[in-house]
């Protein structure tokens, strides 16, 4: 890994080995301490069925909300590097271009799109990487409105906590997400907070609970334009506002 990263920086090891990166930007780790590795595959990669869905079509569209240290993509890689004929386009959000610099051994190449806005693209063997550096609320829909056919199968709620980063947890956002769906679109998130999947639902997605990872009791799985279950649609209706 790089050696360039400011000293507010720091990694931290977690339970299953593999290391997180603690941001000073949102004081908070890029993951959980209970397994880095572990919990992107269990939070995004196996509710999302990425490794079946590529065996079945071939082809697959991801969108990761938050880079971070580069785990999502690299995970992913190896779920489905042994799939030489899939072909999968990997787009990431990130606003801390730190985090860009210092993912683990990639070189891109970088155009800006705007004054506030740069893409950083590679080809990672089977997967065609871009990472959309700037505001996500900006860079979204700037890119949308450039590729109308941007569309996703697959996407990782991945920003920092609710708490720390509420801007990429409200129906704004997710309604930003939507104009970037089809009707089998799946998003997954390790929160399972009330107002977040409230914010869902009131975006057009259809909300469900799985058992989280770690000390987390519960994680979302969200598809857009399905029904959300009785039950937790009545917990959710009651929530009136989305608060910090």
């Amino acid at each position: 890994m790089s050696n360039k990263l400011p000293e507010s920086y720091r990694w931290v090891e977690t339970e299953d080995g593999s290391k997180t990166l603690y941001s000073p930007l949102f004081d908070e780790n890029c993951h959980s301490t209970a397994g880095a590795i572990a919990e992107t595959i269990y939070t995004y990669l196996k509710p999302n069925k990425v490794l079946e869905r590529i065996q079945e079509y071939g082809t697959l569209s991801i969108l990761e909300v938050g880079w971070g240290t580069g785990l999502g993509f690299h995970t992913t890689l190896d779920a489905v590097k042994s799939l030489s004929s899939a072909t999968i386009d990997y787009l990431a959000l990130e606003i801390d271009p730190i985090l860009i610099e210092n993912s683990q051994d990639m070189r891109f190449s970088v155009t800006q799109l705007t004054s506030e806005i740069f893409v950083h693209q590679a080809k990672v063997e089977n997967i065609n990487l871009r990472i959309l550096q700037g505001d996500a609320r900006r860079s979204l829909p700037f890119l949308k409105s450039i590729e109308p056919q941007l569309q996703f199968d697959v996407i990782y709620q991945d920003a920092f906590s609710p708490k720390k980063n509420p801007t990429l947890w409200t129906v704004e956002w997710f309604k930003d997400i939507s104009k970037c769906v089809h009707k089998h679109t799946t998003l997954s998130t390790y929160s399972a907070a009330k107002r977040m999947q409230k914010a869902l639902l009131e975006a057009g997605f259809g909300v469900s609970i799985f058992p989280g990872h770690g000390m987390k009791s519960k994680a979302t799985l969200a598809q857009w334009d399905t029904v959300t279950s009785p039950e937790l649609f009545d917990k959710l209706k009651i929530i009136e506002s989305f608060k910090d």
